[in-house]
């Protein structure tokens, strides 16, 4: 009888040590683990009885639900019902922001414009961006990772026109 009081004080002092930190998804999906570290973009991890610490991307979490009680919200869900919501859609170039997201698909864009001044190349820019948003959200994702970038000024003595091209990969929760 006495063993068995002390095996059960040593099982329940082992887990009371380790406390349990909530981790909440945009998904919906809960990770139960012990935080260890805030990053910039990442929140670092690990499962009650491993060593090894995992990590989340920011984009992939509503918030942090502490065992002291305190509630850290880390980011805002992004929701794309469909092309009509292309502004919500945002630009990186960070690879940790993709992180553990899933792949919807290559996007691009593309714009050419005419020659001349710098704000010209500026407005064909943006007409590429507004195009590769548009195909982004069309797939449901709310994140593109860039790749390429190809920004030309026009020159009117050579006859050439101010051309932009934005490639990338698009990114969603599920």
């Amino acid at each position: 009888m006495k063993l068995i009081s002390i095996l059960l004080g040593v099982l329940f002092s082992t887990t009371a040590t380790f406390a349990q930190d909530k981790i909440v998804k945009h998904t919906g999906d809960i990770i139960s683990c012990k935080v260890t570290e805030i990053l910039e973009n990442s929140i670092k991890y690990k499962y009650e009885g491993e060593e090894l610490i995992t990590s989340i991307s920011f984009s992939q979490v509503d918030k942090i639900l502490f065992s002291s009680g305190r509630i850290q919200k880390i980011s805002e869900k992004i929701v794309i019902i469909g092309e009509e919501d292309w502004e919500k859609v945002s630009i990186t170039n960070i690879p940790e922001e993709v992180l553990g997201l899933v792949k919807k698909g290559e996007v691009s864009g593309k714009a050419t414009g005419a020659w001349g001044a710098a704000s010209n190349a500026e407005k064909v820019y943006a007409k590429a961006l507004e195009k590769l948003k548009r195909e982004a959200a069309k797939k449901g994702a709310h994140l593109i990772f860039t790749k390429d970038l190809i920004v030309k000024d026009g020159d009117i003595m050579t006859g050439q026109w101010a051309k932009s091209m934005v490639n990338g990969v698009a990114y969603g929760y599920q």
